[in-house]
């Protein structure tokens, strides 16, 4: 059971995970707790309080460090694109820039 969900104060969520037919499939779960954001869902399990399905790039140093486990690492699924926009008629500052740069480097996987 997962320990918690961003899917809002209900009680029951959606968890998707991948088929053996390679299809993403959507189990519902009954959370203990329910978090507003995937850090206070990382916060939770790192404390304890169950498992939850978060974003390699959120745990990936925990993972590395040791503090956190992968388990049910054949039904994980592809992420979401992700996309940083900003209005067109603006032109890049040098912060934005730093901030590209740093997400290219971080999350870009091909």
């Amino acid at each position: 059971m997962p320990a918690s969900s961003t899917d809002g104060p209900t009680e029951r969520s959606r968890c998707g995970h991948a088929a053996a037919d390679g299809q993403v499939e959507q189990r519902v779960v009954r959370p203990r707790i329910v978090a507003g954001d995937a850090e206070a869902q990382l916060a939770f399990v790192r404390a304890g309080l169950g498992v939850a399905q978060l974003a390699t790039w959120l745990v990936r140093d925990n993972l590395k460090a040791g503090r956190l486990v992968a388990i049910l690492d054949e039904a994980a699924t592809d992420g979401l694109p992700l996309s940083l926009i900003w209005p067109v008629a603006r032109q890049l500052t040098p912060k934005i820039h730093v901030l590209v740069q740093k997400l290219e480097a971080h999350l870009h996987t091909g």
